[in-house]
C-alpha cells in the first residue's frame, strides 16, 4: 500500500483503508475503486491530506533499493553522535529493520 496526496489521486485506484469524516462517518470503504466523484468528495474535505491506496510504493525494485540505501545512509548519519549507547544502538537497529522491511 502507498500513501497518496489527495491532489494526486486518480480514478481506478483502490482504497487500502476506510475513509471517514472527523466524526467517524464512513465515506468510502476499504477496497472501493476511486471514481471522479469520490475523488472530488475527498478533495473537498479539508482534514484529509492523503489516503492509503493499494499498490506498491515504488515503481521498480531498483527504485526501492535506491531509497533503502539513501535512508540507511541518513540513519547512520543521524545516530553517529550517539554511537556506543546501547539504547540508541537498539533504536537504530529497529529503524534499519523497518527500512529494510519496507516494500
Amino acid at each position: 500500500m502507498r500513501r497518496v496526496p489527495v491532489a494526486e489521486l486518480e480514478p481506478g485506484m483502490k482504497l487500502a483503508q476506510d475513509i471517514r469524516r472527523s466524526d467517524g462517518m464512513l465515506l468510502a470503504g476499504q477496497g472501493t475503486e476511486l471514481s471522479p466523484g469520490v475523488i472530488g468528495m475527498v478533495r473537498r474535505m479539508v482534514e484529509i491530506e492523503a489516503i492509503l491506496v493499494e499498490g506498491a510504493s515504488f515503481a521498480s525494485e531498483e527504485e526501492l533499493q535506491a531509497w533503502r540505501r539513501e535512508e540507511l545512509r541518513k540513519l547512520v548519519h543521524r545516530f553517529s553522535k550517539v554511537a556506543g549507547d546501547p539504547f540508541m544502538d537498539r533504536l537504530r537497529k529497529l529503524e534499519a529493520k523497518r527500512i529494510m522491511d519496507t516494500q
